[in-house]
C-alpha cells in the first residue's frame, strides 16, 4: 500500500480569500545548509514514494533532481567536479531508469521502483579488484540523500575510502 505524498516544506500554504496573506518566508528558511538540503530532497522523496512508471514528466523530473542530488553527494565526498561523470539512463517507459555517477574509484547508481524500495542508491568501489565477482554492492535509502555529508561519511566507512585531509587555514594580516 502506498503512503501519501508528503507536501513540500516550501510550497505556499493555501489560505481562504478572506484570510490575511500568508508570510512569504518559507517554513524552512533556516540557516543555509539545512534549508537547501531539506527543500531539494523533497521532490526526490515524493517521486520515490509515488513512482514514475508510465509518467514521462515525473521521470524527467526524477532524472533532473537525481543528477543534482548526486552532484551534491560528490561534493560531500570531496570529488573534484572534473573527476566524475554523471550519466542518465532513462530506460523503458515502464521503468524509472538510473542515474550513474562514476569516478576512478567509486560507482554510485540512483534509481527508484518497487524492486529497489528502501535501497534506491547503490554504491560500490570501482576499478580493478582481485575478486572475479567484483566488489560487493552497498545500498542506501533515498531519504539518506537529504543529508549528503552524513551519507558521504557512511560511504567512506563502508568502502574504506580515505577521508580528505583538512588543510590548515592560512592567516593573513
Amino acid at each position: 500500500m502506498r503512503t501519501a505524498i508528503p507536501r513540500s516544506c516550501c510550497s505556499p500554504a493555501i489560505s481562504p480569500p478572506s484570510a490575511p496573506p500568508a508570510p512569504t518566508t518559507p517554513c524552512c528558511a533556516a540557516p543555509a545548509p539545512t534549508a537547501w538540503r531539506h527543500c531539494d530532497a523533497s521532490p526526490l522523496l515524493s517521486l520515490a514514494i509515488r513512482g514514475v512508471a508510465y509518467d514521462a514528466v515525473a521521470k524527467e523530473r526524477f532524472h533532473i533532481d537525481g543528477r543534482k542530488a548526486l552532484r551534491r553527494l560528490a561534493a560531500a565526498l570531496d570529488v573534484a567536479p572534473d573527476a566524475f561523470d554523471i550519466h542518465s539512463l532513462p530506460g523503458e517507459v515502464s521503468m524509472a531508469g538510473e542515474i550513474v555517477l562514476r569516478t576512478s574509484d567509486l560507482h554510485l547508481e540512483l534509481t527508484i521502483g518497487r524492486l529497489r524500495e528502501g535501497r534506491e542508491l547503490l554504491y560500490r568501489r570501482a576499478g580493478v579488484t582481485r575478486d572475479p565477482a567484483g566488489p560487493p554492492n552497498h545500498y542506501a535509502a533515498m531519504r539518506e540523500l537529504i543529508d549528503p555529508e552524513r551519507l558521504a561519511r557512511r560511504i567512506r566507512r563502508d568502502l574504506e575510502l580515505t577521508a580528505p585531509v583538512a588543510l590548515p587555514a592560512l592567516m593573513t594580516a
